[in-house]
């Protein structure tokens, strides 16, 4: 419901919004101020019918009343008030322009005081001082400029003549591929030792155990892979084998030494 009743309120303000709406209405309460007079009163409701009735029955010209001369009304007002509104506007805006040009015309005649003028000539002096000063600045800073590139263009020159006694050396360093070799770094009696304590003789699985060891003793096995080069096929593998053996015990994708491996890590000083 008050969407309907808000609906019909932006209709009637459109419309009283068109000229010609809004002065057909006008026209048409000016034609018919009996009907409103009747309408308002604070007669009955019954009363009033049988007078707005009465009223319509005996008026020969009721249809031209309550149609044809408010219309035409609206239509007349709405054409000439264009014209009519335009006058007043040329006069007034002419009038705007009168007053500004003999308010222009006084301002120029009236001359300044003998301070003002003081004023107005030691502002422009302190104004053209300061030009003056911008320009010496950028005039020595062109010739310090200039004096610097005359100096650039000497060394190029130079160097263009004298034979270059430079050699370039690329300083690029390669990242080594190999996987590491962890066992390379301990004396043969401990990797013995960790051999015969591990009961494992591949090389391969001890290598990828100290790298483990190396890491911090827990890790994926993308960490050793990437860490130390090594392929993840063998990584996993070894990880597995040690794993079976009770040596990595093994987390949500991460391996880590047990317990005992880890005092056996420490004994032998492999941290």
């Amino acid at each position: 419901m008050r969407e309907f009743l808000k609906k019909i309120d932006f209709i009637l303000i459109e419309r009283l919004g068109n000229p010609l709406f809004a002065s057909f209405f006008a026209s048409w309460c000016i034609w018919n101020w009996r009907v409103l007079i009747l309408a308002f009163s604070k007669i009955d409701a019954e009363k009033k019918i049988k007078l707005i009735s009465d009223y319509i029955d005996n008026s020969g010209e009721f249809n031209c009343v309550l149609w044809a001369y408010p219309l035409s009304s609206a239509v007349v007002y709405v054409l000439l008030y264009h014209w009519i509104s335009i006058l007043p506007f040329e006069f007034w805006e002419k009038q705007k322009i009168k007053l500004k040009k003999i308010k222009q015309s006084i301002e120029d005649e009236t001359p300044i005081t003998q301070a003002q003028a003081t004023e107005l000539r030691k502002l422009n002096f302190e104004k053209l001082r300061e030009i003056q000063q911008e320009n010496d600045e950028l005039q020595q800073r062109n010739l310090t400029l200039l004096a610097q590139l005359n100096e650039t263009k000497a060394k190029l020159e130079e160097l263009s003549r004298t034979p270059s006694k430079l050699t370039y050396k690329p300083n690029i360093e390669f990242e080594d591929t190999k996987p590491k070799n962890h066992l390379a770094k301990l004396p043969t009696e401990t990797i013995d030792a960790l051999k015969q304590n591990l009961k494992i003789d591949d090389s391969k699985i001890i290598n990828c155990f100290l790298a483990l060891v190396n890491y911090g003793g827990t890790a994926t096995i993308s960490d050793i892979s990437k860490k130390n080069n090594i392929n993840k096929i063998e990584v996993e593998h070894s990880f597995e084998a040690l794993r079976n053996k009770n040596i990595l015990d093994y987390d949500s994708g991460f391996y880590g030494l047990s317990p005992v491996t880890r005092k056996l890590v420490v004994n032998l000083n492999l941290t």
